[in-house]
């Protein structure tokens, strides 16, 4: 642990540098710079403070649950809420003001040692939670040894990072012994996090199983509705660099059948609008961040908008969930279910391993190895409506069994805090 401490303190110009360029890149909020390197204009407020972490949207969103149980638990106490990404900073923004002055946001510090310690001495947290797979050794090991209860929440671990984790803590890196206690998604993954801490390892189940349901303005989806009539169209979300294409194959060979098909293409990353564009050439196109309408003769719809997947997953009676097609893990798949979605995935989906096996076992998603297995399993849905209807019906039975996870969680928490 020394040693890296001391790397990242070498490091800091390198770092500082990748900062301003992500910066010029539009990927950091050049007017909240400080915070990055453990600095902030917030005022502190008194009481006790309650830091969680989220990396990114998905995260963010599971874990406001949790800030509400929260809450409750800890009257008195404010949540500090960090996150990396301008879209996850965006969509909590946009909650805050749901929690009366309760919850602070900000962006995580690098983790560099000074940087780490600036954090700290102003915010003084009596509880730090990571969510998920965020391990940033000088933060963890900071708080653990300032005496700050750490918990690592809804924690995931490969096969290949457990590996990795386990020569780390033959030389002696014992991260996960910082924790107080580490709430894992899997018992495959709970398994793998006995073998790498003595500490308690507890599994309650999948904290995003019981995320709230995404947002959406009302108003916006009777207008989408409206613009596409009677029409057939699909859904594709949260689409990464190489599946468009396959995207882009399916819509070809389903317009054979389909002559006025609408697809309508969300992708993770709004920022590729333009990359997207290119791809789809001379096909008619509507973009919604240009407020663009859906004519009768649009082929595609791109949706590079932040923070409405909660408009497209009411709106469509099922969807493919990208980044299942690449060495990318997968997307949640409990989104879309809890709004009557039905799932089609690619099987390259690691990151929510268990639950994608428990749907397909029930037979309540749809998992494909090709192009032309989507394309083949989309005529069948756009062929058979009552098929689909049933199959959400079973997918949201299969999800709604779980029991109260972020409460169980909030409770280990608040009995560590008594007993620390």
């Amino acid at each position: 642990m020394f040693l890296y401490r001391i790397f990242s303190v070498l490091l800091f110009p390198v770092i500082e540098l990748y900062l301003i360029c992500r910066v010029i890149k539009k990927k950091e909020d050049k007017s909240r710079l400080r915070e990055r390197f453990g600095r902030t204009k917030q005022i502190r407020p008194e009481g006790d403070i309650i830091w969680l972490h989220a990396v990114s949207v998905g995260e963010a969103n599971s874990s406001l649950v949790l800030v509400d149980d929260l809450l409750e638990k800890f009257p008195q106490a404010t949540v500090l809420f960090t996150t990396t990404t301008l879209t996850s900073a965006s969509i909590i923004a946009s909650k805050i003001p749901n929690f009366n002055g309760r919850v602070i946001h900000q962006f995580l510090p690098i983790d560099s040692y000074y940087c780490v310690q600036n954090f700290f001495d102003f915010w003084q947290p009596k509880a730090a939670i990571f969510v998920e797979s965020e391990i940033w050794p000088n933060l963890i090991d900071s708080a653990y040894r300032r005496g700050i209860a750490t918990f690592l929440v809804n924690a995931r671990m490969s096969e290949k990072s457990a590996k990795k984790w386990r020569i780390a803590k033959r030389c002696g890196f014992k991260i996960f012994d910082s924790f107080s206690t580490i709430f894992v998604q899997t018992n495959e993954d709970k398994k793998r996090l006995e073998q790498l801490t003595e500490n308690e390892v507890l599994f309650y189940g999948n904290l995003k199983s019981q995320a709230r349901n995404l947002d959406f303005n009302a108003a916006e989806l009777e207008k989408i509705k409206s613009q596409i009539g009677p029409r057939k169209f699909w859904l594709a979300t949260s689409t990464h660099k190489g599946e468009e294409e396959v995207i882009l194959f399916s819509h070809n060979e389903l317009k054979k059948t389909f002559p006025d098909l609408l697809t309508i293409l969300v992708p993770r990353h709004p920022n590729r609008a333009d990359e997207i564009k290119s791809l789809i050439g001379a096909a008619n196109m509507a973009q919604r961040s240009q407020k663009q309408n859906i004519e009768n003769a649009t082929e595609f719809y791109l949706a590079d908008s932040l923070g409405e997947l909660g408009i497209f997953y009411r709106l469509a009676s099922f969807s493919f969930i990208g980044g299942s097609l690449l060495e990318i893990g997968g997307h949640n798949p409990f989104e879309a279910i809890k709004l009557g979605c039905v799932v089609i995935s690619g099987r390259k989906v690691f990151n929510f391993k268990e639950i994608y096996e428990t749907l397909e076992a029930e037979k309540t998603c749809i998992m494909i190895d090709s192009k032309e297995q989507l394309a083949a399993q989309v005529k069948e849905f756009l062929q058979n409506e009552n098929a689909v209807k049933a199959m959400s019906q079973k997918a949201f039975k299969v999800i709604e069994n779980a029991d109260n996870i972020a409460g169980k969680i909030t409770n280990k928490i608040s009995e560590t805090l008594i007993n620390n």
